[in-house]
């Protein structure tokens, strides 16, 4: 009865980890989007190389607990069979975006206008609409007294949001040549990991517009009333 007895918890035990495997993606539909708009923004937004095939941003590596985490999510959307999309070209996104106080926005070099909003208004979005084939964001804003920062995300047509402002951004205290221009290198002293304030909803400046509630407060490091501050995907 004995040998019997165990053989039998043997088998139980085998099933249970069988049955483990086969259900390592126990995640709801709606935990499972949640996770990839996740992987999206904090990993591939970060330059974080990707096993599964994604396509990453140029943005300055991940430090290795940032890895670290990234490489557990991947695992997890791998084992429910998260399989990279191939890459498609929308004609076009919305960038929501404001800067307090003074804001100037380029794509590719060029300056932009919004299609909404007033670049001398920081208590109001801004909203662009740009090439869905973009390669760099530059925005250029001057404090003119009081708190400052720049605040930004990029959505599809559809609502969902691909880039926000925040640590993943660089940013600079002087003007350089080309800056705003996608070919330009981010060398020498000038250019850091952009600071965060804070997110989004933060006093003094409340919640503004439909800017995506992850976005953060971004500004140069050393204070300057001037920040020039880019980001650029591949």
């Amino acid at each position: 009865m004995a040998t019997v007895f165990v053989k039998l918890t043997f088998l139980l035990i085998v099933f249970e980890l069988t049955t483990a495997s086969a259900n390592d993606c126990n995640l709801s539909n709606k935990k499972f989007k949640k996770m990839v708009k996740k992987y999206k923004q904090k990993c591939l937004n970060r330059g974080f190389t990707s096993s599964l095939g994604c396509a990453s941003s140029s943005a300055p590596k991940l430090k290795k607990k940032g890895k670290k985490k990234c490489s557990a999510i991947e695992r997890k959307l791998e084992s429910c069979n998260y399989k990279c999309k191939e890459p498609t070209v929308p004609d076009a996104y919305i960038l929501r975006a404001t800067c307090d106080n003074v804001m100037t926005t380029y794509i590719d070099g060029a300056e932009q206008q919004p299609t909404s909003g007033n670049n001398l208004n920081w208590g109001a979005e801004k909203i662009f609409q740009i090439s869905g084939s973009f390669k760099t964001i530059a925005i250029y804003c001057e404090d003119q007294g009081g708190p400052e920062g720049i605040l930004a995300s990029v959505e599809e047509e559809g609502g969902e949001v691909i880039l926000v402002t925040d640590s993943s951004w660089r940013c600079g205290s002087e003007e350089q040549q080309g800056w705003t221009e996608s070919e330009f290198q981010e060398g020498g002293e000038v250019w850091k990991t952009a600071g965060e304030i804070g997110k989004h909803g933060m006093v003094p400046w409340g919640v503004i517009g439909k800017i995506s509630g992850e976005a953060k407060w971004i500004w140069e490091e050393t204070k300057s009333p001037n920040s020039y501050c880019r980001f650029t995907r591949q």
